[in-house]
C-alpha cells in the first residue's frame, strides 16, 4: 500500500510539473507573440508612414542647361526639391513647377520629362512628357511661348495629370508612386535652332538629306 501510495504522489506531481511548464511555455509563446506583432506592426505603419512621403526632385547633371527648373509647390504650398515631404494620392496633380531661361535667346518650345524612378521594379521606368510652346517645324498644338532671357514661368500640372495617372496605371498603381524627376530634354529658341542632348543644332540646309538637323556647336561643357 505504502508503495502504491508513492507512486500516486509521484503521479500527481508529475501531472502538476508538467501543467507548470505548459503554463509557463504558454506564457512564454504569449509574449513571444506580443513582442513580434508589436513590431511587425511598426513595421508596417513604418512603411504605411513612408507611402505618405513624396519628393520632387530635378534631374541631375552636369550640362549647363538653357531651360531649368528651379522651385516646386504643392498647391500653393512651397517643397524644396529633392527632399520629402507629405502628400495624399493625387499629390501630383497639384504639383506646380517654376522654370527660367538661362540662355541669351527667347525660348519658344520646350520638351520637359516627368519620370517616376520607382516604376523601374516593374520593367522599364515610366516617363511622361510635358510640351510647353510650339515648334517651328511642327504643326502648333499648344499656345505660343515667348520666354525671354531671365524670364520665369509657372507649369502646373493639373491639366497634365490625366496623361500621367493613365500612364502609371497602365503598368502599376498611382499610390505606389512617391518620386518624380524633372528632367528639361529639349528647347527650341525664337531663332529656329535647337538645344538637345547638350549641343546646339540648327535645321539642316540640304532638304535631301534624311537628316532633320546639323550640329552648330560642340556639347556645352560643365558650368
Amino acid at each position: 500500500m505504502k508503495n502504491i501510495a508513492i507512486d500516486n504522489i509521484r503521479f500527481v506531481s508529475s501531472i502538476l510539473c508538467g501543467r507548470r511548464l505548459a503554463v509557463l511555455l504558454l506564457a512564454a509563446n504569449l509574449f513571444l507573440l506580443t513582442l513580434y506583432v508589436t513590431g511587425l506592426s511598426s513595421t508596417v505603419l513604418g512603411k504605411f508612414g513612408q507611402q505618405n512621403k513624396k519628393r520632387v526632385e530635378k534631374h541631375k547633371t552636369f550640362l549647363k542647361l538653357p531651360l531649368e527648373v528651379f522651385e516646386a509647390k504643392i498647391g500653393d504650398r512651397p517643397i524644396a526639391l529633392g527632399e520629402q515631404f507629405d502628400g495624399d494620392l493625387d499629390w501630383l496633380k497639384g504639383l506646380k513647377i517654376k522654370v527660367k531661361n538661362k540662355s541669351d535667346k527667347t525660348i519658344t518650345w520646350a520638351s520637359i520629362f516627368f519620370i517616376f524612378p520607382e516604376t523601374r521594379l516593374i520593367g522599364p521606368v515610366m516617363m511622361d512628357q510635358l510640351f510647353i510652346g510650339q515648334r517651328s517645324d511642327i504643326s502648333p498644338k499648344n499656345p505660343p511661348l515667348d520666354l525671354k532671357p531671365g524670364e520665369e514661368m509657372e507649369l502646373p500640372l493639373e491639366s497634365h495629370f490625366n496623361s500621367i495617372k493613365q500612364l502609371i496605371e497602365s503598368h502599376s498603381r498611382l499610390d505606389l508612386v512617391n518620386d518624380v524627376d524633372i528632367e528639361v530634354h529639349e528647347v527650341m529658341f525664337a531663332d529656329g535652332t535647337l538645344y538637345s542632348g547638350g549641343s546646339m543644332w540648327k535645321p539642316n540646309p540640304d532638304t535631301a538629306s534624311p537628316h532633320k538637323w546639323v550640329e552648330i556647336a560642340p556639347k556645352v561643357d560643365k558650368p
